[in-house]
């Protein structure tokens, strides 16, 4: 199920690395990752319609609260590659999980198809964010480098998602808030995290 579409005053994104941090008693410190890295979204939706605000408690409850995932399409283009491009992208090489890049073809000659900072989606439900501008080269391959490490195997000929990439989440609480006012205007903050 599909979060509803409607207008939303902030929306932050934030990127989590569970870490395990050991400090020796002479100072010295041993950091390594301690689980899988993920997103977590918190949107502040405000002056919203009686009909805006039962669409997004159905929504709540149709999904259990906090106990099943949907897709949630960021808004305002955050969703989107900031170069604007809509190239049918595929990946043309298998790359194992752990790789931090992954290779396309199908986008124009010689064009930055994503800059540092957009997000990409491989086939399965994770998100990952580019670490450096991707350009194709003469024949329209390119190759993306990404945060974090691929989870799973990316096999050749998968679809690349680029534009309007739906973020696997679940709500963190079972707890949801509506406060209306004057003229029957609610607000509602809504935090959810990517679902691996």
């Amino acid at each position: 199920m599909t979060f509803p579409t409607l207008p939303t005053t902030t929306a932050q994104i934030r990127t989590n690395v569970p870490i395990i941090k050991t400090v020796a008693l002479d100072g010295s410190e041993v950091v390594r990752s301690g689980a899988a890295q993920y997103f977590s979204i918190s949107l502040s939706l405000r002056n919203l319609t009686e009909t805006q605000q039962r669409a997004i408690l159905g929504h709540i409850a149709s999904v259990g609260g906090g106990v099943n995932a949907f897709d949630l399409v960021l808004p305002g283009g955050l969703s989107d590659t900031s170069t604007g491009r809509t190239d049918s992208l595929t990946t043309n090489a298998t790359r194992n999980s752990g790789s931090t890049s992954v290779s396309v073809t199908g986008g124009p000659t010689s064009t930055i198809i994503l800059n540092a900072g957009d997000y990409v989606k491989f086939g399965a439900n994770k998100i990952y964010q580019v670490t450096a501008d991707a350009t194709t080269d003469g024949s329209g391959n390119a190759t993306i480098n990404i945060f974090p490490g691929l989870l799973e195997t990316s096999n050749s000929g998968e679809t690349v998602v680029t534009n309007a990439i739906p973020f696997n989440v679940r709500y963190l609480s079972d707890l949801t808030e509506l406060a209306v006012g004057i003229r029957m205007l609610g607000n509602i903050d809504i935090d959810v995290k990517e679902v691996i």
